[in-house]
C-alpha cells in the first residue's frame, strides 16, 4: 500500500479516432484533446475534460466535474453526472443541444433555463436549457452539487 502523500500518474496518447474509457476508484481523471468518444468513471475523484471531438459520458461519486462541451452530432446523447459534487461546464452558443439538468443545489448559468421544483425528491429540482438548436441531448445531474453553465467562445485558429 502506498502512503497517502504519493500518487500514481499515467499519461496516455490515444490515436485519432479511437475511443477512451477510464475507470478509477479515486483520484483525478483529466482528458484533453481526445479525437474520439470519452467514457470516464470514478468512485470518488474529480473529472476534467476539454477538447473532446467525440461524445462525453462521465460519472463520479463525490467528485467534481469540470469540462468544455463542443457541438455533438445530431441525435447524439451525452451524460455528465456526479453524486454530490459540483459541475462546471464551458459551453459555446452553437452547442445545438437540449440540456436536461437535475440538482438539489444551485443552478448558475449564463443561458436561459427553465427550472421545475420537485418537492420531496432528491434531487429536488430539474431544469432544461436549449442552447442553439435542440439537435442532441445532454444529461447533467448532481444530487446536491451546484450546476454552473458558462458561455465560452468557440476556438478559431489564428
Amino acid at each position: 500500500m502506498r502512503p497517502a502523500s504519493q500518487r500514481v500518474e499515467i499519461t496516455a496518447y490515444v490515436p485519432q479516432g479511437h475511443d477512451l474509457e477510464i475507470i478509477t476508484e479515486r483520484g483525478l481523471i483529466e482528458v484533453r484533446g481526445l479525437q474520439g468518444n470519452l467514457k470516464a468513471r470514478s468512485a470518488d475523484g474529480n473529472i476534467s475534460f476539454r477538447g473532446i471531438a467525440g461524445l462525453v459520458d462521465v460519472e463520479t461519486g463525490a467528485g467534481m466535474v469540470e469540462g468544455q462541451l463542443d457541438p455533438a452530432p445530431m441525435g447524439s446523447r451525452q451524460r455528465i453526472v456526479t453524486s454530490t459534487g459540483n459541475i462546471l461546464l464551458g459551453i459555446v452558443d452553437g452547442l445545438n443541444a437540449r440540456l436536461a439538468m437535475a440538482s438539489s443545489g444551485v443552478f448558475a448559468t449564463e443561458f436561459s433555463v427553465e427550472i421545475t421544483p420537485q418537492p420531496g425528491q432528491e434531487p429536488n429540482k430539474s431544469a432544461t436549457a436549449v442552447i442553439g438548436k435542440p439537435e442532441s441531448d445532454i444529461e447533467v445531474a448532481s444530487k446536491r452539487g451546484e450546476i454552473r453553465l458558462l458561455r465560452r467562445l468557440e476556438f478559431r485558429p489564428a
